[in-house]
């Protein structure tokens, strides 16, 4: 439960991301304890491991009301130098209940990032944001040519969210 927290947060420091991403058990149980862990992962989103940043993204993304309280951080850490945190930032902001107005020309410039897996989070969560992200569309017609094909493929399907609707 809530006292595990700490010492769940510390066992992260010693895990590289990739051994994050397939579910490791401290994000599980991160993620089952949920709101009292927010205070302890907001303050985990500034910390120098760059395992235990991308795990507070990768859990507050699973709570979108909550992470409310850490959009300023997400916000700075699309700019991160790790792209895997960067790509899971904007996916946190996607997730959002209310985006902030800043997301899209975020997303704009993280179609042209030079991770292939940061241009297809932007992509992904352009669509999820659909007819919103008309300010995004030229730069996701550009993605459409893409060299990665998961980047187009994401791009193509966010135009479409966009739809005519948009305008």
């Amino acid at each position: 439960g809530p006292p595990a927290v700490p010492d769940l947060i510390r066992t992260l420091k010693s895990r590289r991301i990739e051994e994050l991403k397939n579910g490791h058990w401290t994000i599980r149980c991160l993620s089952a304890i949920g709101e009292p862990t927010v205070a302890s992962l907001v303050k985990g989103l500034s910390d120098p491991s760059a395992s235990i940043r991308w795990a507070a993204i990768e859990v507050l993304k699973t709570m979108p009301s909550s992470a409310k309280n850490a959009e300023a951080q997400f916000l700075s850490l699309v700019e991160d130098p790790v792209p895997e945190i960067r790509a899971c930032a904007l996916q946190a902001l996607g997730k959002l209940q209310t985006r902030p107005p800043s997301l899209l020309p975020r997303l704009a410039a993280a179609l042209i990032d030079v991770s292939p897996d940061v241009r297809w989070a932007a992509a992904s969560v352009a669509s999820d944001v659909g007819p919103e992200a008309k300010p995004a569309l030229d730069a996701l017609i550009a993605a459409m040519q893409d060299p990665e094909f998961k980047v187009r493929k994401a791009a193509v399907q966010a135009a479409g969210s966009i739809g005519t609707e948009a305008g």
